[in-house]
């Protein structure tokens, strides 16, 4: 079997899958095994850094669930008999990263507006229990939909295995926002549902933001200072969040204008969210 594993490039295939897919990451440091519940591709957000092809051809939208049971199984079980180990070691790579640190439910789009999300939920949940494997579940959303029921019904299957919701907030100001992610979402929906999220009562949430320059600039420091307040207001109304991660362009966005920041620049944001926010954990990827 050919696997590509590479921490520049996270395609969301492997073997002839159609949703279960592996990528060897730096933040996850090691392998994330991956559930990609849109292979059609269609999103609610544009935002300007994506790193998702859109112009390949995209596959059916309905999701067969018993097939991402059965590919989900099967990663599992090649997780127990050490696959990944073997693949690390074949190319040279720390050993370190051969270990399977997470299930994440995420792919080409955003992975709660999924008809079958809830489904799917339960079907990943199942399958983790009998493997006996101790894997976090987790979930990347740009927490758009967290106000479903539909939704909020999936997610509990995650908080049974005292998973993590990583959200997405990759602004302060509604302006800004609109600039990175270019969707009709409003902000003020984003920023209600991190804060519904985060003041559950048996949920984990982390907060997962991307900044980058934009046309060689990058975000002023009134838009940091909007952004670190907007933190600061969800954690002061009850919210518990677990830690923030802040990060920048890795590979190549949908818009050549985003590029990097240096890691001084994330720095430096970081310490502004320090600030505002003392009582979380902030870590710079």
């Amino acid at each position: 079997m050919t696997v590509t594993l590479s921490t520049s490039s996270h395609p969301r295939a492997f073997a002839d899958n159609c949703y279960v897919y592996a990528v060897l990451s730096r933040r996850a440091r090691g392998v994330s095994i991956g559930l990609n519940l849109n292979p059609d591709k269609i999103c609610n957000f544009s935002c300007a850094y994506c790193q998702v092809e859109r112009r390949e051809p995209q596959i059916a939208a309905a999701i067969q669930p018993e097939v991402l049971r059965r590919e989900l199984r099967d990663m599992l079980e090649k997780i127990s008999a050490g696959f990944f180990d073997e693949v690390v070691r074949e190319r040279g790579l720390d050993a370190s990263m051969g270990r399977v640190t997470e299930v994440g439910i995420a792919g080409d789009a955003e992975p709660t507006s999924s008809p079958a999300f809830c489904e799917l939920m339960i079907i990943t949940r199942e399958e983790i229990e009998a493997s006996g494997l101790d894997l976090p579940l987790v979930l990347y959303t740009n927490a758009s939909l967290l106000q479903r029921e539909k939704v909020q019904r999936g997610i509990a299957e995650l908080d049974r295995l005292h998973g993590v919701v990583y959200a997405k907030l990759d602004a302060g100001t509604e302006s800004y926002f609109q600039r990175v992610a270019q969707t009709k979402v409003p902000f003020a929906r984003i920023l209600e549902n991190l804060a519904l999220r985060a003041r559950s009562a048996t949920g984990r949430t982390q907060i997962q933001s991307l900044f980058s320059c934009i046309s060689g600039d990058p975000p002023p420091p009134e838009e940091i200072q909007a952004y670190g307040a907007r933190l600061a207001s969800i954690v002061d109304g009850g919210g518990r969040l677990e830690s923030i991660q802040l990060m920048t362009v890795a590979r190549p966005p949908a818009e050549a204008k985003m590029t990097p920041l240096t890691r001084e620049q994330l720095e430096s944001i970081a310490a502004e969210v320090r600030r505002q926010v003392p009582g979380v954990p902030v870590e710079v990827f």
